[in-house]
């Protein structure tokens, strides 16, 4: 586990909860949190909204990225109020479903085309440019 991420039983609980494979974490202040293949959601700019400066949000298919696009351009058929209303019921500070994504598409800086089966997936990150701000 790296070193910026400590579980609950470390931390107790706090701001900056998240589930992962059922286990909760909470972690400390990020300045950039990056997905690999997130598919069409947007649940990690949503968790790391108060935890992150800047968020970069990754997938391989067009399909997938378009749906995250549509979601920051508020374009998006899919609603998230019920998943932020969950995310907001396990956090100290209460914000409503529409802050909740307000503040995240602010901390969303780009949505890169990445392959995690490719050997280069540092080289693609740090060469891709697909900022839409």
């Amino acid at each position: 586990m790296p070193s910026t991420v400590k579980t609950l039983l470390d931390l107790g609980a706090g701001e900056g909860l998240f589930f992962s494979n059922f286990k909760i974490f909470a972690c400390e202040k990020l300045n950039i949190a990056t997905t690999l293949n997130l598919g069409p959601t947007v649940y990690v700019p949503i968790v790391f909204r108060n935890r992150a400066e800047h968020i970069y949000s990754s997938d391989y298919a067009e399909v997938n990225r378009e749906a995250v696009r549509m979601w920051v351009e508020e374009r998006c058929k899919f609603d998230w109020v019920r998943i932020c209303e969950h995310i907001a019921s396990i956090e100290p500070k209460k914000q409503s479903a529409l802050e909740m994504q307000q503040q995240a598409r602010k901390k969303l800086r780009a949505i890169l085309k990445v392959s995690i089966v490719r050997k280069c997936i540092y080289k693609c990150c740090t060469t891709t440019t697909l900022t839409f701000r």
